[in-house]
């Protein structure tokens, strides 16, 4: 059961209303104050830019994992490496669409090993710094990592 307060200021519309606008700080701003609130800090520019470096390199690895995979399918339409160098083209492509890498004849990477160090750039990546579905991308590239052992695995 519900019972009303004595108090006349609980009761609804009734309660004392504060005076507007607020008093004044007690304290007068400082040029120094203002100087802190106009400015990012460059911490977090930096490590902006940082995350947005990491995340490029890794798509980078990716795309020359995608390059040694179809070459590693050897131009058969049903070998199960096309699928997968597809699926690696598309988590490169929702990380960042733009980034592709220079053919390296030279590159003594092997596609895990691209892979590989995608997956430790993008886990270095804060979550708040990078793309927000990173996490998303991380784990298919994760999944599709193993896919991608068992098939050379297969191969072999």
């Amino acid at each position: 059961m519900r019972t009303k307060s004595p108090d006349l200021h609980h009761r609804l519309g009734t309660a004392c209303r504060m005076s507007w606008p607020p008093a004044t700080p007690t304290h007068p701003s400082t040029e120094r104050d203002q100087d802190m609130t106009d400015h990012p800090t460059p911490s977090s520019a930096t490590s902006h830019t940082a995350s947005e470096d990491l995340v490029t390199q890794a798509c980078v690895h990716i795309d020359a994992a995608v390059r040694q995979v179809e070459a590693a399918a050897d131009a058969d339409v049903f070998s199960p490496l096309l699928g997968l160098a597809g699926l690696l083209s598309l988590i490169r492509g929702g990380l960042d669409p733009s980034t592709r890498s220079a053919v390296d004849p030279n590159d003594p990477f092997l596609p895990m090993d691209h892979v590989d160090r995608a997956l430790s750039l993008l886990d270095a990546v804060p979550p708040s710094a990078g793309p927000a579905d990173l996490l998303v991308w991380s784990l298919r590239l994760q999944d599709l990592r193993d896919a991608l052992m068992a098939a050379v695995m297969a191969q072999r």
